[in-house]
Order: C-alpha cells, then structure tokens, then sequence
C-alpha cells in the first residue's frame, strides 16, 4: 500500500519513519492536524483512524472534510475509538481517571461518545455507518464510513440504537425496506444542494393506512391505498436533518389470512431520495 501518514506531534512522526525504515517501507509521514484534510492534494482509498478520533476538537467538520479526500467508493475506518452507549453524554470529556490523568499529564483532549449521537452525526454530514463488533470490549468494535449518496434504502442503513426501536423489526438480513411503526425517525443529511425529498412508500394491508410526513417546517398528510405503492414529495430543508412519519399500525397475523407474521408493522419505506 502507499501510506500518508499524518500526527501533530513531530516525535511520533520521527517514530513512524524510523520503525517504518526497519522494514524497507517508505510511508509518507507528515506532521499535521486533523482539518489538515481539508486541504490536503490527492484523494486515497481508505481512511484510518486508530485511537485518535476522540482527539479531535472539531469532529463534525473532520467528517465533512474527509469528503474531500476519500475517494468515490472508499471508506473511512475508525477503530478502538471510545463509541458507546454507555457514555455520559451525547458526546464530551471522558472522565474516567486514565482520561483524566492523559489530559492533565499529556495535555491530550480525551472526547467520548454515544454510539446514537456518532451514527447521527456522520449521517448528518453524509456517511452511512456499519458497526464490526467485537465481545471483548466496546474499544475493539470497528466503525466503517461510506459515502451516503442522494438515496437512502432504509434496511441497508444502521440507524442510531436510540432511532431503532421506532421502527418494526426488519423483513430479512437482506431486504432494503423497513417498516415504520407509530413514529419513526430517519435522519438525513443536512447542508446539500438538493430541493426535493421523494419518500417510497409501500402499503400491503388489506386496508388503507393514513400517514404524516415531518421534514423541518412541512407536513406531508395523507392515505396510501391497500396493496398499494406511493410517492410523497416534500421540499428539502437543508438545516432540518431527519424525517418523521406518523403511522397507523397492524398485525399482518390478526389481518391477513394465513400470515404468521406476528410483528407490529405501519406502512414500508422502500426509498427516499434526495433530488
């Protein structure tokens, strides 16, 4: 691989390249800042961090930059990163004693944060996460970036955990909708150039289910038909950052002859596209 390597402090940069020389390898090892990344030449196929996102004292912008230099496809991996649901705050100072002795000994910024608050985020700023877990600890589960694009297939998207018990328990591993329930949030990038939001909606209940759709400032009300598919427009509101849709729900088993399935479901999002 051809490696850039990027650390604010000139040592660790040194130590890069002397450990690297051992080995014959020549990584590009240069000193510098996190929103260095905004500015840097070139494009790369992956991104890296390990144990050094929480450092970041502007990690929103951080996530809106490395746009800039992922390429079309690439990904941005971090890895033993203190994400976890278990913290105090959305996000803020970890305050554990090892923490606490790094910022006062090292002089080091030790950010913590909820694994709701991470996803939302990197969605909000236009990257869809995947979590690789790992039983041994939360510091050992891998958190992977990809680029969120202009279409959002709600099965394929891991929704902040705070967001998911708002929305029925998925068809299959595979499948690329999921069924709303009651109120069901998905949040959306904010900041882009679109105008237009077009939810897909499909309705296969033996009755017809009514609906209202929040994005920002406009409701969207309406019915969709029985065993029926449906497109809903709204404007796009660059600043509101999620949708809501408010749904009737039912039981396919209580409905449907024959059905076994026994979850509580409201209406399936197929789709929404930002145009």
């Amino acid at each position: 691989y051809q490696v850039t390597a990027l650390d604010i402090d000139p040592n660790f940069v040194q130590l890069i390249r002397d450990r690297a020389e051992l080995f014959a390898l020549t990584p590009d090892a240069r000193v510098g800042a996190f929103l260095d990344a905004g500015t840097m030449d070139g494009q790369f196929d992956a991104v890296l961090f390990y144990e050094c996102f929480h450092h970041c004292s502007d990690h929103v912008q951080l996530l809106t930059d490395l746009h800039r230099v992922v390429k079309p496809g690439g990904k941005v991996f971090l890895a033993a990163e203190p994400i976890f649901d278990g913290f105090h705050a959305p996000w803020g100072l970890r305050l554990d004693g090892e923490s606490l002795w790094a910022i006062r000994q090292n002089g080091w910024l030790e950010l913590g944060f909820t694994e709701s608050y991470f996803i939302e985020t990197c969605m909000r700023q236009g990257w869809t996460v995947s979590r690789h877990a790992s039983d041994a600890s939360h510091l050992t589960s891998i958190f992977s970036l990809t680029r969120l694009g202009n279409v959002i297939l709600p099965g394929t998207v891991r929704f902040p955990p705070t967001d998911e018990p708002g929305w029925a328990i998925p068809d299959s591993a595979t499948s690329t909708q999921r069924y709303t329930l009651a109120d069901s949030r998905l949040v959306c990038p904010i900041g882009g150039d679109w105008h237009e939001i077009v939810v897909n909606l499909t309705n296969p209940a033996p009755h017809d289910i009514p609906y209202a759709i929040h994005h920002g400032a406009k409701i969207e009300r309406g019915r969709i038909a029985s065993q029926s598919q449906k497109t809903v427009r709204l404007p796009y509101d660059k600043a509101a950052g999620a949708l809501r849709i408010e749904t009737e729900t039912w039981r396919p088993a209580e409905t449907i002859s024959g059905s076994t399935d026994a979850r509580l479901i409201g209406i399936a999002i197929t789709s929404v596209e930002f145009r």
